[in-house]
């Protein structure tokens, strides 16, 4: 077991944009990477986490996408994406637009109890 572990972004329902799709950058002989006749990630594309889990036959850390179903091998198993291969989606709001969404949320009246 080589310790690898997930990074703290890596959660269910998280959106992340792929940095490396090249199929070439697979490793070789580990189970998770075997099964690549139906790869279709796009460097630049944004996914959401459907899975993240450190994969039991390569210690490896990685994830199922809510976009991609994988195909399915003769034991039941979805092939996963390396977590490196993405990174979390940054929000390119400015520091002004988040102030005005908050300044907008303290005008609005406050509803009267009943």
């Amino acid at each position: 077991m080589s310790g690898a572990s997930l990074p703290s972004w890596a959660r269910k329902g998280v959106k992340v944009v792929c940095v490396d799709a090249d199929v070439g950058s697979v490793p070789t002989g580990k189970r998770a990477y075997r099964y690549d006749p139906d790869w279709c990630l796009e460097a630049g594309s944004t996914y959401v986490i459907r899975r993240a889990f450190i994969d039991e036959p390569t210690s490896e850390p990685c994830v199922w996408l809510e976009e991609i179903t994988r195909a399915i091998d003769a034991a039941g198993y979805e092939a996963p994406f390396h977590v490196s291969r993405f990174r979390p989606l940054v929000s390119t709001k400015t520091e002004e637009e988040d102030v005005a969404e908050f300044r907008k949320l303290l005008t609005q009246p406050i509803p009267e109890a009943v």
